[in-house]
């Protein structure tokens, strides 16, 4: 043992000296890869930059008896190429110590790379970024491999890899390393995970074991510290000490010692072994451990296809759906009403995207109750990407999560979801709504909330946040109270909160409203409709709850910004109007907060309070435009405006004077409601030409397919939009339309567009950054300095 501790030390004191390639056995090829049998081998792999794109086998385990050891790879741009397979063998007691950014047994590796079939044990990996107990940056793959030990660093920390790249994919791994993340603010953010601690890459069929500890909470997570792709993944609650993560499935110690864990969702026999009672092992650690038997096939009937749907008849058959994932791309049938009550629940998606189509038939889910108060992607469905949801009911349910989370889907890519509804509450700290949490793309048509929702930023009554893949919501109401708890978040997060979507980035919100009151606490940016709208197109909707907004001096952006129907305008409202009293201290507008885009043909009627920067129809202006608008200045309490032109109530109503709604399409979009029966006189948007009374809509019976909120379905001040109606030429933005970053930012006002990805401390992450910096091009790669543009999306 003395004498191999001697050479490795001798070696890292040559670690600046040309040294020859010289290993025990092999070329360095494919057919016939380096052979590392011993430490020397190992040492000379590290310091001969030259031949990290060749293949190399480790016949046996090395142990370097805690010398200290220089990485594979170097942060010059020169990642390894090649390919590392293990064999299954261990590297033990090594010790990579850095005061520098990239750190790990391997320091970084390109899309070119694989490491595979190697375990590495009692290894200490501390740096600055990128710390990895295996990986300090991945780009390439790696397969079936484990590690055991420490790692710490200050920013971007994990037991197996630090950052996981676009390329890069992480597959039938696990950790058991203890992972502290100190947190910094580093530049590059201070994610912390067990396995990986940011990832835009694809992680699959892995697990994390080890203690996890961080400085920023909202970015430590049991498997993930911040993560895109994390498929049938799973951490230990207990011994990682973290009950949330931005990717992966929280369990207790009792259900990772489970087989029937890992049965259903698909983990490959081939890879991984198990005994009940203890946590699955690679198949190459040689245990003598049977394999994980194949998955159990549904036993509902139908074959899931559009033909024959899978038909579900019981709440036992719905909680299989989300436990398998066998089930994720197939068409589904409800063919009864479920009460949901007093039954634990894994929300379908949460092991995989759905993108199969679920069809609730007309029928309801009653009394879902999930509480994972640090968990992501939450809501019955987790996750759909391309798929849909349709024609179903959900009432009574009592959602709690953390980040996108949802009374029907948490999170969705580019899906569609049509005539559904929700009723209960919801609650989280980001990205909440009545029916979805984020909505990345696709539509919402023809949907309702009667939702009690709250949490912290981005929140809304049907919608939390419209993302930067923008999105359509169209014919759909909330109405239940939105609220924004206030507290919990940093003063440089901004709040968005609106009665019925919280942030919108780009897309459409048409033929739409929201008649719940909107209550803020230290916030900014909260409106009757939308908290702020960035980048999309708002068309003939209207909002009539009240919107208050309570002050806190010593938050310098507490109470900013509020409107009766947008809070913050960047761009396109035409053909809107709001009722609803609004009250808060500074930029307080009955119908636009703050407004840096254009406002047309709109109209505010409600009483508006405020401190400082207050008008009728706009609170503030900054190169914005108001144009051919108008406020009452008699129910507003308001004789100035930042935009618009003032009007009484008589000139307001009907028959109103001929100077106001001057160019008003009053054909096809604008209706007077002449025996103020409607609207109090003022006019109101054609498809909303009925009023339920109070009490007349009753929830419980499922929309059916296609069905739009029509007739007796309405609720609260004005009625309901009618499904497909756009503006016509010339009066607004057509479907489809989107508008880029920037537009209408005003000067002297910091704003950052997607404000809900900065991190806890108001900086953006690395990965964020560049998104931001690029636009729409699309980032593949980022690695060692370099970054690789492919297309643009269109």
């Amino acid at each position: 043992m003395k004498w191999m501790l001697t050479v490795v030390s001798a070696a890292i004191l040559m670690a600046n000296v040309a040294v020859a390639a010289t290993y025990s056995g092999g070329s360095g090829t494919e057919a016939a890869p380096y052979l590392i049998s011993k430490a020397a081998d190992w040492i000379t792999l590290t310091n001969t930059p030259a031949d990290w794109d060749k293949h190399f086998n480790l016949t046996a385990d090395i142990d370097f008896a805690g010398a200290a050891l220089t990485p594979v790879g170097r942060d010059d741009g020169r990642p390894f190429k090649g390919v590392f397979d293990g064999k299954g063998h261990v590297l033990r007691n090594g010790r990579v110590e850095t005061k520098y950014d990239w750190a790990g047994l391997f320091l970084s590796t390109a899309s070119s790379g694989v490491i595979r079939n190697l375990g590495t044990e009692n290894c200490s990996v501390s740096g600055e970024g990128y710390v990895g107990g295996l990986v300090g940056s991945n780009g390439g793959t790696i397969t079936s491999c484990y590690t055991t030990g420490a790692v710490s660093g200050k920013g971007i920390v994990g037991g197996l890899v630090g950052f996981n790249n676009y390329t890069g994919t992480v597959v039938s791994c696990y950790t058991t390393s203890a992972v502290t993340g100190k947190g910094y603010s580093m530049p590059q953010g201070e994610a912390t995970g067990g396995l990986v601690g940011e990832s835009i890459g694809t992680i699959r069929a892995c697990y994390a074991a080890g203690v996890v500890t961080g400085k920023t909470a909202d970015l430590v997570g049991g498997l993930t510290g911040e993560s895109d792709k994390a498929l049938v993944c799973f951490w230990d609650m207990e011994t990682t000490g973290q009950e949330g993560s931005s990717g992966g499935k929280g369990l207790t110690s009792s259900e990772m010692k489970s087989i029937s864990t890992y049965r259903n969702v698909g983990w490959n026999a081939h890879d991984w072994v198990m005994t009940e009672g203890e946590y699955p092992r690679l198949a190459w650690e040689g245990l003598g451990w049977p394999a994980i038997p194949a998955p159990e096939a549904p036993s509902f009937a139908g074959a899931g296809t559009e033909a024959d749907p899978y038909r579900i008849t019981s709440p036992e058959e719905f909680v299989f759906l989300g436990s398998s994932m066998m089930i994720l791309d197939k068409h589904i049938l409800l063919t009864t009403d479920l009460n949901l009550a007093g039954i634990e629940l894994r929300p379908i998606g949460d092991l995989g995207p759905f993108t199969g189509v679920f069809d609730g038939g007309g029928f309801v889910i009653r009394n879902a109750v999930l509480d994972k108060p640090k968990g992501s992607r939450i809501g019955l469905f987790a996750h759909l990407d391309y798929g849909t949801l349709r024609n179903l009911g959900v009432e009574t349910v009592s959602i709690t999560g953390g980040k996108s989370v949802g009374g029907l889907l948490g999170y969705n890519f580019a899906g569609t979801i049509t005539s559904c509804y929700v009723t209960g509450t919801v609650t989280g700290s980001e990205e909440v709504g009545g029916l979805v949490g984020d909505l990345n793309g696709g539509s919402v048509t023809s949907c309702h909330t009667t939702c009690t929702v709250t949490g912290g930023r981005c929140i809304g009554g049907l919608v939390g946040k419209l993302n930067i893949s923008g999105g359509a919501i169209t014919s759909c109401y909330a109405t239940g109270p939105v609220t924004n708890a206030g507290g919990s978040f940093p003063y440089s997060e901004y709040e968005f909160v609106g009665g019925l979507l919280g942030y919108a980035s780009r897309g459409i919100i048409s033929n739409s409203y929201a008649t719940g009151a909107v209550t803020g606490q230290d916030s900014e940016d909260v409106g009757g409709l939308v908290g702020t709208n960035y980048g999309a197109a708002i068309t003939m909707c209207y909002a009539t709850g009240t919107v208050a907004v309570a002050h806190d001096p010593s938050n310098f952006r507490s109470g900013k910004s509020i409107g009766g129907l947008v809070g913050g305008n960047y761009s396109n409202v035409t053909m809107c109007y709001a009722t609803g009293g609004v009250t808060g201290p500074l930029s307080v507008g009955g119908l636009v907060g703050m407004n840096y885009g254009t406002v047309t043909s709109c109209y505010a009627a409600g009483a508006v309070t405020g401190e400082s920067a207050v008008g009728g129809l706009v609170g503030k202006e900054d190169k914005g435009t108001a144009t051919s608008c108008y406020w009452d200045k008699e129910t507003s309490g308001q004789a100035a405006s930042a935009g618009g032109e003032g009007r009484t109530t008589v000139e307001m109503t009907y028959p109103h004077a001929e100077n106001t709604y001057m160019g008003w399409n009053f054909t096809t979009v604008w209706a007077a409601d002449t025996d103020s029966g409607v609207n109090r006189g003022y006019p109101y948007l054609r498809k909303d030409a009925y009023l339920p009374e109070e009490g007349e809509h009753e929830e419980g019976e499922g929309p059916g397919e296609g069905e739009t909120p029509g007739e007796g379905e309405g609720s609260g001040e004005g009625e309901t939009p009618g499904e497909g109606e756009t503006p016509s030429e010339g009066e607004g933005s057509g479907e489809g339309e989107t508008h880029g970053e920037g537009e209408g930012s005003g000067e002297g006002e910091t704003y950052v567009e997607g404000g809900c990805c900065q991190n806890s401390k108001g900086l953006m992450t690395p990965v964020a950054l560049i998104r931001r910096l690029l636009g729409d091009w699309l980032l593949i790669g980022v690695s060692m300095g370099t970054l690789l543009l492919v297309t643009r999306r269109k």
